[in-house]
Order: structure tokens, then C-alpha cells, then sequence
């Protein structure tokens, strides 16, 4: 169960910043992690970019499970427009993740859970 616990803690480790950086409208620290040679980075970035743009943003993300390489995350956020008035939208999905020997996020599906 300890090697559990210290997985989740060392998953977490990179996540939980990533949902500050989005909370906190900073597109740069969110994309930082990231591996720019991953696929779809380019749309996740420019993505990002509109989201921390058009949104007020809080984001949360906890660890469900692993499975080999592949990272079980369940991600929440709640997008509230900066147009007064506009609604807001909220989000929850479980995203597969996959991670590099250096910390790098290398894999994030589905992408389009950060479409605007």
C-alpha cells in the first residue's frame, strides 16, 4: 500500500501544479511540463493560450490509477467567461497520461478535455 501512496504523491508532484498554473491564468508554467515534441501539442497549446484568455479558471486533479505507462488522472475544471453574463462551463473527465524519466508529460488524451 506505501508504494501506492508514494506513487499518487510523486504523480500529483507534477499535476497539481498544472492545475494551478490554469487557475492561476499562466498558460506558460501549465505548458512548461510539457513535452513540445508530444503529439498534439501545438493545438493543446494554443488551447491553453484561449482558455487562460476567455476564463476564469479553477482546476482540480487527483490520481485514480496506473497501468503500466499509462496514468489515470481525473481532472475537474470550471471555466467562468470573463464576458459578464456569459455562462460557465464545467468539466470532469479521466485523462491517460504518460510521463518521461525526466517529468516531462509525453502523452495527454483526451487533448481536446482543454479545447475552449
Amino acid at each position: 500500500m506505501l508504494v501506492i501512496a508514494d506513487e499518487r504523491t510523486d504523480i500529483l508532484e507534477i499535476f497539481t501544479p498544472l492545475a494551478s498554473a490554469l487557475a492561476a491564468g499562466n498558460a506558460q508554467a501549465f505548458l512548461g511540463d510539457f513535452d513540445r515534441n508530444m503529439p498534439g501539442y501545438d493545438d493543446l497549446s494554443n488551447w491553453v493560450v484561449a482558455l487562460v484568455d476567455e476564463y476564469e479558471i479553477t482546476s482540480s486533479v487527483d490520481f485514480l490509477e496506473s497501468k503500466g505507462e499509462d496514468i489515470q488522472l481525473e481532472w475537474s475544471m470550471r471555466l467562468r467567461s470573463r464576458i459578464p453574463g456569459a455562462k460557465s462551463d464545467d468539466r470532469k473527465q479521466v485523462l491517460t497520461v504518460r510521463v518521461s524519466r525526466k517529468k516531462k508529460v509525453v502523452s495527454l488524451q483526451p487533448l481536446t478535455f482543454f479545447k475552449p
